[in-house]
């Protein structure tokens, strides 16, 4: 009997400091953790004392490889105590996973598999993930970020169905990735190189609702952010509510399903599949200027 994984996509964006001291040759901060994976686990202590990690599973393809994260959880489980000749509840230790896949190279995807009995979601396996990197790998030189890549369009339907407009808020992370793909990528890039700013924050508010967002003004942010590049959050009001509504981009993040053997050691065999489901997600990714 076969089953099947649902993997959350998301993009990652590694922002260096500008600076003479910074040693621009060294390998990226993400490659840096699939190296170091390679050769043990990755693991840091929560506050609580609970542990967390990364461990090294295989190479599916060229710039494409498989991860599990974990985390300790503390269960109840019913043992037999020989001294009490019963069987009573005794506190174990449990290391439940989810399976991450990372693309490296130009595509800077990153996916996590749905698995609610690990991580209530794909953002808390995100900042799961994060946490582990910000402990282990603590480089004031370099700021990593992932984002959502969110469904395709869908801030413009909801812009289309919405009676009233409140606000509207978009994030968009200095540029690594894309190259000439966006026209806004640019002037990103230009305030990073003045700034060292690791992103850009534009917001519009208009206390009655009457805010106008226009595609023809906007697509080219919200395409950027769409491919993984930010975040958006729009708050406003369709004709069958009367209440204001907040929507995020981070609710709606792209996915794709694979079929997988019900045994899990041999789960996602087919690097090739793999690869060609987040090229088809990725839809955008540029090979970097200059390279």
């Amino acid at each position: 009997m076969s089953k099947e994984a649902t993997f959350f996509c998301f993009r990652y964006f590694e922002v260096k400091k500008q600076g003479d001291l910074f040693e621009s040759n060294l390998p990226s901060l993400m490659q840096r953790v699939i190296d170091e994976c390679r050769k043990a686990k990755i693991e840091v202590l929560s506050a609580d004392g609970k542990r967390s990690g990364l461990i090294f599973v295989k190479e599916l393809d060229k710039n494409l490889v498989l991860l599990k994260q974990y985390k300790q959880t503390n269960v109840t489980v019913q043992k037999f105590n020989s001294s009490e000749e019963d069987i009573v509840p005794v506190e174990d230790d449990s290391l439940p996973f989810v399976f991450v896949i990372v693309s490296l190279g130009n595509q800077q995807m990153i996916a996590f598999q749905k698995k609610t009995t690990v991580f209530r979601d794909a953002q808390a396996a995100k900042s799961a993930f994060l946490r582990i990197l910000k402990q282990h790998f603590d480089d004031p030189n370099i700021t990593l970020s992932i984002d959502e890549i969110s469904i395709e369009k869908r801030f413009w339907a909801i812009v289309d169905r919405a009676e009233k407009i409140y606000s509207m808020k978009l994030k968009l992370r200095s540029p690594n990735l894309f190259g000439g793909a966006f026209e806004i990528h640019s002037f990103l890039e230009a305030i990073n190189e003045e700034t060292n700013n690791d992103s850009v924050i534009l917001e519009l508010e208009s206390e009655s609702g009457d805010l106008t967002i226009e595609e023809e003004d906007y697509g080219d942010a919200l395409a950027y952010i769409d491919a993984g590049g930010g975040s958006w959050e729009i708050t406003c009001q369709n004709d069958s509510s009367q209440k204001r509504e907040r929507i995020k981009s981070t609710s709606d993040v792209s996915s794709f399903t694979i079929p997988t053997p019900e045994e899990t050691p041999k789960l996602l065999e087919d690097g090739e599949m793999i690869a060609s489901e987040l090229t088809a997600i990725d839809r955008v990714s540029r090979p970097l200027e200059g390279n």
